[in-house]
Parts: structure tokens; C-alpha cells; sequence
């Protein structure tokens, strides 16, 4: 595979699918329809960047760390998503 699309997937896999996962959570959280699980809404993602080489994994894990990290919000359940803000970290 190309040097190119390696570096195109990793991006996408470490940057790109995290925060838009992160942004369609606190979304659907502030407008009272976070009842859809993780695996769920990573695949409605996943079909519209349609990639075979992404570990979803790794992607749950960058994601519950940004929303930790930056939001301040902690995933209590993952099947249906509960979320809950964290005051003292």
C-alpha cells in the first residue's frame, strides 16, 4: 500500500472519526436522543467514509478519551450510550 493512504488512514482513524463521533454524541445528548449504541453510530460513520482499514477499537478508545479530556464527559454505558458529566478528575 502507498505511504500516502497509510497516513490518510491513520489520520482519519486518530482525528477524524474520534471528533465526529464525539460531536454527533454531544449532539444527540443535548437534544435528549442518546439512545443508540457506540457500535451503532460508529457505523453510521463508518458508511459514509467507507474504509476497510480502520481498527474501530482504537477509535472507541480515542473516543472515550476526548470526551474525558476535553468535554469533560464520561461513558458510563456503552449499549445504549449513557453519559455523565464529571466535575473533579
Amino acid at each position: 500500500m502507498n505511504k500516502y493512504y497509510q497516513d490518510l488512514y491513520f489520520y482519519i482513524e486518530t482525528v477524524l472519526l474520534p471528533e465526529l463521533i464525539v460531536h454527533e454524541i454531544l449532539y444527540l445528548y443535548r437534544n435528549n436522543r442518546l439512545n443508540i449504541s457506540l457500535f451503532k453510530l460508529t457505523n453510521r460513520i463508518k458508511k459514509v467514509i467507507n474504509i476497510r482499514d480502520i481498527n474501530y477499537l482504537k477509535v472507541k478508545r480515542l473516543t472515550y478519551n476526548l470526551l474525558l479530556s476535553k468535554y469533560n464527559y464520561r461513558i458510563i454505558k456503552y449499549k445504549p450510550m449513557i453519559i455523565s458529566y464529571v466535575e473533579d478528575r
